[in-house]
């Protein structure tokens, strides 16, 4: 299992002019991801 911090949301949310995007860019890899079938 991994975790993420919560600031990814917050950036992401905020639509922060620094960190918003790249808080995007992680929060769609993991969409992505569970999209995927689980490989141990």
């Amino acid at each position: 299992m991994r975790f993420v911090d919560s600031n990814v949301f917050v950036y992401h949310l905020a639509a922060d002019p620094t960190y918003g995007q790249k808080a995007r860019n992680i929060i769609e890899k993991i969409e992505a991801a569970r999209s995927q079938p689980h490989q141990p």
